[in-house]
């Protein structure tokens, strides 16, 4: 006993163990998910930004080239600002690297030289790439953060004409990336293939311009497309949870993180949960196997005791030690199916939901149940009757429902069985004074045996019929059938017939002999005539009217 309280403790242990750990893999797994697809909208919504201005840089390039003046060229610049809330200002510089009109300056004519700008002299030669995107500098005209976006302009036979800029608001920047940041500590970040921090959320005017080039994380970020990981952040020291990006034909990588202990924290609080009440049931076990042992112990010291003082009910004790031996089997089995569908709903699946399966586990759960229930109230009628105490309450009765609902009780089983189960002439009226819920026991009792020691394929013929005096119950079966022996033995309370068939099918042995102690108690009797390997057939006789009072 200590042995089996043993391994049910490591048993209950390692379950919870498994199941704690497989929680904390799917919390895991759902962040790096949900940080994955977090930092590939980051990554489209910076390429789409950035894409929005280069359209505007395009645009104004030509426009410029045909239209000398700056004063035409202003109001033309402004219109396209409008639409581009990223872009903080629109210029167009000339060939000589003065500035013809700026919208950021309170005079956008004012000349200003931006000759020494590296995004002016990336156009100068005119065999660089069409679009330049420079890192983040400093406004000269209020030390606002800055990134700026440029292309040349040329004249119709090719000649340089000069080169449109915008500059990208990278605090507007930070606001549009905010959105991925769900939590308080959450961060997103959008940086160049340098480690240079364009934009980040929260705490963006405390990061801009700084790199994260020299982390060993980015080294790794930098030459993949896309990834996941888990470090500590150079920026604020938390061990983060990220994931990142790269923008599709721009020189940006966005990133996505979540606080590593605030993912898990919720995981913690379950895990305490479960590992108290895993405690909780480990203590009952404890509790009830020590109970057990006990009474165990007691039971022995009865038995032993009856043992000696009852040696003439030798014959008595050996089938009551034989019906508990055979019922061991099928106590254990309901419970444990009970047990097993039970744990399963509370444990559920790695990874997985388990509504879809949880009708399926409780309908198991549910007949086990049932099926313990009708056994022991089995044993308890029979102990009620042996000791002269059961009562049955006769009452005028419609007989042919009740039949027909016995039938089609069990007929579910016999068609789950592919046993054919037919009940003729039950169309008829037919009344008589019975006990309805014995005679209902009485009708299971003798359906459920029809049907377990019945093959597939089989018949069984249920039928009702009756004279001037009695009631006639017969249940006709295609089963096993008996020998004369073997009869008297399934008409003996907690007997077990050894054949293999039977033994394979065995219950509990009270069925056969219940039924017709309950007969008998309606003045009526039970008898049962078969054949080997032909069938069974048993047949209840009760009177229509109840008996005369005994005087």
């Amino acid at each position: 006993m200590v042995t089996l309280v043993g391994a049910a403790m490591a048993m209950l242990a390692g379950g919870c163990l498994f199941w704690i750990l497989a929680m904390r893999s799917e919390a895991l797994f759902d962040a790096d998910t949900n940080l994955r697809h977090t930092a590939h909208l980051l990554a489209e919504t910076a390429a789409t930004n950035l894409l929005a201005i280069d359209k505007v840089l395009l645009g104004t390039s030509e426009v410029a080239a045909q239209q000398g003046r700056a004063d035409a060229l202003l109001p033309f610049l402004r219109r396209q600002l409008a639409e581009t809330p990223v872009a903080r200002a629109l210029l167009v510089i000339g060939p000589d690297g003065i500035s013809r009109v700026a919208t950021n300056l309170p005079d956008p004519y004012k000349p200003v030289n931006l000759s020494d700008r590296p995004y002016f002299r990336h156009h100068l030669d005119g065999t660089a790439s069409p679009l330049f995107i420079s890192s983040v500098i400093q406004s000269r005209n209020d030390d606002r953060w800055i990134m700026v976006l440029s292309r040349r302009i040329e004249t119709p036979d090719g000649r340089f004409a000069g080169v449109v800029a915008a500059t990208i608001n990278l605090e507007h920047l930070s606001t549009v990336i905010k959105v991925a940041a769900r939590t308080s500590t959450d961060t997103a970040l959008l940086v160049m293939p340098d480690g240079t921090i364009l934009a980040r959320t929260p705490d963006h005017n405390r990061f801009v311009g700084q790199s994260l080039g020299s982390s060993l994380d980015f080294e790794q970020i930098r030459n993949k497309p896309s990834g996941s990981g888990d470090a500590v952040s150079p920026l604020d020291g938390r061990n983060r949870l990220y994931a990142f990006h790269a923008a599709t034909n721009h020189p940006v990588i966005a990133i996505a993180s979540h606080d590593r202990g605030a993912v898990l924290k919720e995981w913690r609080r379950h895990g305490m949960l479960i590992a108290l009440a895993a405690l909780s049931i480990a203590g009952v076990i404890a509790a009830l196997a020590l109970l057990l042992i006990r009474q165990l112990r007691r039971m022995d010291d009865t038995l032993d005791e009856l043992a000696r003082s009852r040696l003439a009910a030798d014959a008595a004790s050996h089938a009551k030690s034989s019906f508990l031996a055979n019922m061991s089997h099928e106590l254990r089995t309901p419970l444990n199916a009970i047990i097993g569908f039970s744990d399963a709903l509370i444990a559920g699946f790695p990874g997985h939901s388990c509504r879809s399966r949880c009708h399926e586990y409780l309908g198991h759960v549910q007949s086990s149940g049932r099926l313990l229930l009708a056994l022991i109230d089995d044993i308890l009628d029979l102990s009620k009757i042996e000791a002269g105490r059961m009562e049955i309450d006769l009452a005028p009765t419609a007989i042919m429902p009740l039949v027909k609902e016995c039938g089609d009780f069990v007929g579910m089983r016999a068609e789950h069985k592919g046993i054919t189960l037919a009940m003729p002439g039950l169309d008829r009226d037919l009344t008589a004074s019975v006990d309805p819920r014995r005679l209902r026991q009485i009708l299971l009792n003798l359906l459920s045996n029809a049907v377990k020691f019945t093959p597939e394929g089989g018949r069984i013929i249920l039928e009702a019929e009756s004279d001037d005096r009695h009631l006639f119950l017969t249940v006709n079966d295609t089963g096993v059938g008996m020998s004369a022996a073997e009869i008297a033995v399934a008409l003996t309370p907690f007997g077990q017939n050894p054949s293999e068939v039977a033994k394979a099918e065995a219950g509990s042995g009270l069925g056969l002999p219940l039924s017709k102690r309950l007969a008998e108690m309606h003045g009526g009797s039970l008898s049962v005539t078969s054949i080997p390997g032909r069938g069974t057939t048993v047949t209840v006789t009760i009177p229509l009217s109840p008996p005369a009072p005994k005087t």
